[in-house]
């Protein structure tokens, strides 16, 4: 008996991995890569037109961006950026996060590290901004 329960455990544990690797955190935290996507975000939000940062929402010259590492924040905005395209090629299951300010949020997939979103503090989209670099 004690061979079938040892087999059993084991054809278990193997089912679960899926269900272990699909719980990781939706926050993507590679520092290298975090400072880049900061330093692209202060550009876009120091150098862009302070009327047309204004109209949308952002906010001109933030006092602060800093990348978050909760995951329930990194959650919301990881489904708020899946909540603006219906097309499921663009959907992320994690992605980089950026507090700008204390009334914004951008975020930047793990599959479109070009691609900007800004979000509100409540998670509304705000506006989508390309880097050319």
């Amino acid at each position: 008996m004690p061979k079938v329960v040892a087999i059993l455990s084991l054809a278990l544990s193997a089912t679960s991995r899926p269900a272990l690797s699909a719980q990781r955190s939706p926050c993507l935290t590679n520092a290298d890569t975090a400072a880049t996507h900061i330093t692209q975000v202060t550009m876009d939000l120091t150098s862009g037109d302070s009327a047309r940062l204004a109209r949308q929402g952002l906010p001109y010259r933030p006092t602060s961006i800093s990348l978050v590492t909760d995951s329930a924040t990194c959650a919301a905005v990881v489904h708020a950026y899946n909540s603006t395209s219906p097309d499921s090629t663009t959907m992320v299951a994690r992605a980089y996060v950026l507090r700008v300010g204390t009334r914004n949020y951008v975020a930047i997939g793990e599959n479109k590290p070009s691609v900007y979103v800004y979000f509100d503090k409540k998670y509304h989209w705000l506006a989508g901004l390309v880097s050319m670099y």
